[in-house]
């Protein structure tokens, strides 16, 4: 999970040195996106994560305690990567219904 992180990151900061702004019709949709989806929120974000998952890999070993749990729920974000453990998906999916706003969308690869 630290690694898709640190790509994520990577991501993030070539569009920032870059200065690309997506194409929108109004710079205020220009400035709503990139504070939701951002370059710099993504960094925030990634820092944030890594600094969580990283105490809690330091604690110990994984295993069934919610702390383990916890991570194995976050690195369900790259679901898609060819190094995603799909065991992972059971954390999350343990006692959970699905709303019915939610579009279960099948995992690629």
């Amino acid at each position: 999970m630290l690694a898709r992180l640190d790509e994520d990151e990577a991501a993030a900061r070539a569009v920032v040195l870059s200065g690309d702004l997506l194409p929108y019709e109004s710079i205020l949709q220009t400035a709503d996106h990139g504070a939701r989806h951002g370059p710099l929120r993504v960094l925030r974000e990634v820092a944030a994560t890594k600094a969580a998952v990283s105490r809690i890999l330091e604690a110990g070993p994984p295993g069934s305690d919610p702390a383990h749990a916890l991570v194995a729920a976050l690195a369900c974000v790259f679901a898609e990567h060819p190094d995603f453990d799909p065991e992972w998906l059971a954390v999350v999916d343990e006692g959970t219904e699905t709303p019915d706003n939610v579009v279960q969308l099948p995992l690629l690869g």
